[in-house]
């Protein structure tokens, strides 16, 4: 571990002698603090300030160091000399990791030997399973907030401490829940149609994200080193979130089982769709490249320079098709087969349509507000108009806007149909106006 330049470079500039020092000392007069206080239950008092403890250092702290592991590199003008260093992707991922965190780690190793402790002896505390759970729940969130953090970057170099902080939060939002529903509730997983204990299963599954949290720190390294990923990483963690979705659906009809984890891993395959499509860059440069690459044949190239909003466009197909073939498994008179049919031509159609508008807007001659326009068009194209609609009495216009199982005829894809033709013709027309020889690009 020693040998990473870049933890290693951490390790000097987080462990001076003063911090190193000083921090067992505030812990230490905490709980001693407590303990004399709490009289007759010091111990119980003692274990759990130091779980307190632990997460205002790890959740807190620790999250908003490793959502700034990169972000202030990059704001000090220090990330260029780091990326020339020669230093490995895989070296670089788990130094910022680990390296940026070291201090608080330091503090929240400490509460945890406290709590261990104090907790020796008792079974009903499950000591080694909580100390577990929570040093994963504490490098997940670390690793989500560092995650998005480069995420944006790659997106837009611009990102102050108060921006930085969403990450920080981010972060605290993917295992606040977990934690809670583990210690507070007593309550049992269905997944597949195996039981599992709530603490085992959270545990379980923290480690699962936790694992392809860090490897995808690790691609997008790679991307800031100058090196290419392919698409089937993306494609896996694709794959393993609709699965791990899925499991939880247990129907009581065995025919309907299928239907509804086809419906399970088509909507996770949207949200995947509409999430990275916003998050990703969407300038006409990178275009031009992937048409390129399509031009020269080169297929290698081409899947790396494919988006990962297009890639996943392939399972939400599959997933559709699925739920397309398996519709007359339904055995619900609200949802018929043709109404599921209709509904899932009708909302792939508006898919397209609004990857159309988004690719609208950033094709713009000023495209830097253009994602957080095109937020704004999906709240009013999907909730407050169709919302007046439906409140002056106009379902019926409401197949504009979104789609809806209980139409029984196909030409309720028609208004989608249509506006998806206008979008991707005017998408069509300014990346044509983009492209006109002699044309400054940065004017179109």
């Amino acid at each position: 571990m020693m040998n990473n330049p870049e933890f290693r470079r951490n390790i000097w500039l987080e462990l001076t002698p003063y911090r190193v020092i000083g921090m067992p000392v505030v812990l230490g007069a905490l709980f001693v603090l407590v303990f004399m206080v709490s009289a007759e239950r010091g111990y119980e008092a003692t274990a759990y300030l130091s779980l307190m403890l632990y997460s205002a250092i790890i959740f807190l702290w620790g999250t908003r160091q490793a959502a700034e592991a990169v972000v202030a590199e990059v704001r000090d003008r220090t990330w260029d000399s780091q990326r020339m260093s020669g230093i490995e992707p895989w070296s670089m991922t788990w130094g910022k990791l680990l390296g940026s965190t070291v201090y608080p780690w330091y503090g929240g190793v400490l509460c945890l030997t406290v709590y261990a402790i104090v907790t020796t002896g008792n079974p009903e505390q499950r000591t080694v399973s909580t100390l577990v759970l929570y040093l994963v729940c504490g490098l997940l969130a670390h690793a989500v907030a560092l995650l998005s953090s480069m995420q944006a970057l790659k997106k837009d170099r611009h990102y102050n401490k108060s921006q930085a902080a969403a990450f920080l939060v981010l972060g605290v939002i993917m295992v606040g829940p977990a934690l809670s529903t583990a210690f507070y509730s007593k309550r049992t997983y269905q997944w597949f149609n195996e039981t599992f204990q709530g603490r085992d299963f959270i545990m379980f599954s923290a480690l699962m994200f936790l694992v392809w949290m860090v490897v995808g720190i690790y691609r997008l390294m790679r991307t800031e080193l100058q090196l290419r990923n392919g698409p089937f990483v993306w494609l896996g963690f694709t794959a393993f979130l609709i699965l791990y979705c899925a499991g939880f659906i247990n129907a009581a009809e065995p025919r309907e089982l299928l239907f509804d984890r086809f419906f399970v891993a088509y909507v996770v395959a949207l949200l995947l769709t509409y999430g990275m499509a916003i998050s990703e860059r969407k300038d006409p440069v990178s275009f031009k490249r992937l048409i390129v690459a399509y031009g020269k044949k080169d297929w290698k190239r081409v899947l790396q320079e494919l988006p990962c909003w297009a890639t996943t466009l392939l399972p939400a197909l599959v997933a559709g098709a699925g739920m397309f073939l398996s519709a007359y498994s339904i055995a619900d008179p609200v949802r018929t087969a043709a109404g599921l049919q209709i509904f899932i031509s009708s909302s792939s159609l508006f898919l397209l349509r609004d990857l159309g508008l988004l690719l609208f807007f950033n094709f713009a001659k000023n495209p830097k507000r253009a994602d957080m326009i095109m937020v704004l068009c999906l709240g009013l194209l999907y909730g407050i108009i169709p919302g007046i609609l439906s409140a002056l009495q106009l379902d019926a216009m409401t197949s504009l806007f979104w789609p809806n199982w209980e139409r029984q005829s196909f030409l309720a894809c028609v208004p989608a149909g249509i506006e998806v033709l206008i979008v991707w013709l005017l998408v069509l027309d300014r990346w044509k106006t983009y492209n006109k020889p002699g044309l400054d690009p940065a004017r179109t």
